[in-house]
């Protein structure tokens, strides 16, 4: 079959939602059908046949890429919000299937249905958005996941998925806790034991010196750099509060004195943090 023909997925979308657009078709009858209508299209010479053909298509399968958009609820999506993007992967499939080569329309549709529900989920639904190393490992989990249930009998442990996929265990409970990505907790949402407070009030505020953290780690071995005295008079000066007057009269100097040393103190402060930058950048 030929791939120049167009799927009207607008169409497809609107009789994905309609009930009694998405009549239920046995397997057997449904595969009947979709190769029938294959053999239509490739006889066809008409467009606006064609067209219709592969809506009706579009219209007997529908029912397979709802399934599919099934397996993908309770993820933080909206079911009806996958159903049509289910819907449009298989218009992808039907525009893409070439049925000379034999082959049954589902084994072909299905990868192509779920492979765009998953880069839906993919690229659209991360409320915070993991790196795409942790996105794709996350998809090998969810695909080995039942697999491996299956196989032992109960749910497999992170450690167990990490061995089946070869991968590092840190990094298939970063992946594991990537759901939460999708639907975050509430902050709503009451904790503890008696239920007393939500997870919001928990919460504490931001600490008002958080700002200066990054100054201080850089000031910090600047001013051990610093001659004993003259961290002193730092210490004095910016830590303390003192006046200049203050500072001189416990070091017994003169103002002007000190108003000189801490003008020299600051120079090399500015020179030796500007190196410090520079070498860390």
């Amino acid at each position: 079959m030929a791939k120049s023909f167009i799927v009207d997925s607008k169409r497809a979308r609107l009789r994905s939602s309609n009930p009694s657009a998405s009549s239920t078709y046995a397997p057997a009858n449904r595969s009947d059908l979709t190769r029938s209508l294959f053999a239509d299209y490739a006889a066809e010479t008409s467009e606006s046949r064609k067209r219709h053909i592969c809506d009706q298509i579009v219209e007997i399968n529908i029912g397979v890429a709802n399934s599919i958009a099934h397996r993908y609820r309770d993820r933080g999506e909206r079911v009806d919000d996958l159903e049509q993007v289910a819907c449009l992967g298989l218009v992808k499939a039907v525009n893409g299937f070439d049925s000379s080569r034999g082959r049954d329309f589902l084994v072909y549709a299905v990868p192509t249905i779920a492979g765009e529900v998953k880069r839906h989920f993919r690229d659209r639904c991360w409320v915070v958005r993991p790196t795409r190393r942790i996105q794709e490992l996350k998809s090998h989990i969810s695909g080995c996941t039942e697999v491996l249930r299956q196989a032992l009998g109960y749910n497999p442990s992170a450690a167990e998925i990490a061995d089946y996929l070869g991968e590092a265990l840190n990094d298939v409970n970063e992946a594991l806790r990537a759901d939460s990505c999708f639907l975050p907790t509430s902050l709503d949402v009451r904790v503890g034991e008696s239920g007393s407070s939500s997870r919001g009030e928990l919460i504490g505020e931001t600490d008002a010196e958080f700002d200066r953290v990054e100054i201080r780690s850089l000031l910090g071995p600047c001013i051990g750099r610093l001659a004993a005295e003259d961290r002193q008079i730092v210490v004095h000066r910016f830590i303390d509060q003192w006046t200049q007057e203050q500072i001189a009269q416990d070091l017994g100097v003169s103002q002007m004195q000190i108003s000189r040393r801490l003008s020299r103190i600051m120079l090399t402060l500015r020179n030796d943090l500007g190196e410090d930058l520079l070498s860390a950048s």
